[in-house]
């Protein structure tokens, strides 16, 4: 029997910067146990190489600020944090009165 050890979600979109449908990384997650086997890579690797050969402009994620370990595995992988941009959220679940 095949064990799940993690999944990853992708949201699309559309982007005006970058001229075309873009997607994001909302979130990828592996079991601690598997982790730091190359896994992760591999899923990374795959997932950029799928959307590119399907016309995705480009692929977005948000990392803890302090997950230092998420941000230089992400850079490995030549993702690169936008200084000049804030992600900002509203909780629209979270509706005030």
């Amino acid at each position: 029997m095949e064990e799940r050890i993690g999944y990853i979600a992708i949201c699309f979109g559309y982007s005006i910067e970058f001229a075309g449908r873009d997607a994001f990384i909302d979130e990828l997650f592996l079991k601690e146990t598997v982790r730091g086997r190359g896994i992760g890579s591999l899923v990374i690797r795959e997932v950029i190489n799928q959307l590119a050969n399907t016309g995705i402009a480009a692929l977005h994620l948000e990392v803890d600020s302090r997950n230092f370990g998420a941000q230089r595995f992400y850079e490995r992988h030549r993702f690169q944090a936008r200084r000049k941009y804030h992600l900002m959220s509203l909780d629209l679940t979270a509706r005030q009165p």
